[in-house]
């Protein structure tokens, strides 16, 4: 939130969104509102998930362009000047850019070892939806879109960016790559997104199969008349990702529940060693598992080793 208020181009709007979480963030927004005009916060009366809160965000949004930030990452200092430079220059329906601490999404910087489009093309359709600048009409245009061919969405939390970005992306005519890392992200071990639980995974697991099924509604679209050659198959590309993600935490789910009825019987050791190798643990996990063997069980596993 501060490095959206202290940036150097000032001429922005900063639009918070209140999605009812759990911890302190609104009142200090509440707060910070007080003295700066340009904070606007929109309340949703239950947790909607990030997609509505990116919508309600997006039809709020008065300005040329929008830049998305999540709550617990932050931009350069000066990444609105710079995005506003290139654009005042050139302007385009997208301007991307580099984004740090991002796993998927590694920061590329000259000299280029690829093609320039090869280069854009990775950072449209590899990138986090928050490493990317978008106009204002491209972005009305998804609004209206998803308005019309994603009636009663349900809550989505997780990987909610792949529908969002392909939605925005397929009104997308124009874009360029700026070779800055603008945006870092900050990689919170309590986020849902982190955990391992079973739970969670479950939830995981549904809600990107019901994100891949979605991609469906695609072929509902007005015909497509964008300049990014390939659309169609970057789009059923994602969606086969999604679904292969998916069956893959199915077998982690089974997994993981094997395991937990093999931790409430004896002689455990031994196969959960052989899970250990499988699944690459650290050495903290076999010291565990050779303590519960020399112990004959008196040092007990903990669940911690499969949560």
């Amino acid at each position: 939130m501060l490095s959206c208020i202290n940036q150097t181009f000032q001429d922005i709007e900063i639009i918070i969104i209140d999605d009812c979480g759990n911890d302190s963030s609104i009142k200090i927004a509440k707060e910070l509102a007080k003295n700066d005009p340009r904070i606007q916060i929109i309340h949703h009366p239950q947790n909607q998930g990030t997609f509505q809160a990116r919508l309600s965000g997006e039809k709020k949004a008065k300005g040329e362009y929008l830049l998305f930030v999540d709550s617990d990452d932050y931009l350069e200092i000066n990444a609105c000047e710079i995005l506003y430079q290139n654009l005042a220059h050139s302007p385009k329906d997208c301007l991307i850019f580099n984004i740090q601490n991002c796993s998927w999404d590694p920061p590329i910087t000259p000299p280029f070892k690829q093609p320039r489009e090869e280069i854009l093309i990775h950072k449209l359709y590899r990138s986090s939806i928050c490493a990317r600048a978008y106009s204002k009409q491209i972005i009305n245009s998804a609004l209206l879109a998803i308005q019309n061919h994603f009636p009663n969405l349900p809550r989505l939390v997780m990987c909610e960016d792949a529908l969002m970005c392909f939605c925005i992306l397929y009104f997308v005519k124009s874009f360029e790559f700026v070779p800055k890392s603008l945006y870092f992200c900050s990689n919170n071990p309590e986020s849902i997104t982190r955990k391992e639980t079973i739970e969670v995974l479950k939830l995981r697991k549904s809600n990107i199969q019901l994100i891949a099924s979605l991609f469906e509604n695609f072929k509902n679209f007005p015909p497509y008349e964008g300049d990014i050659q390939n659309f169609q198959s970057y789009k059923d590309e994602t969606q086969t990702l999604l679904y292969d993600h998916a069956m893959r935490l199915q077998t982690i789910i089974k997994d993981k529940k094997v395991l937990s009825k093999l931790l409430k019987s004896n002689n455990t050791h031994l196969k959960l060693a052989i899970y250990g190798i499988r699944e690459k643990k650290s050495w903290k996990f076999f010291v565990k598992i050779f303590l519960h063997f020399v112990t004959k069980g008196r040092f007990k596993l903990q669940r911690d080793l499969i949560e």
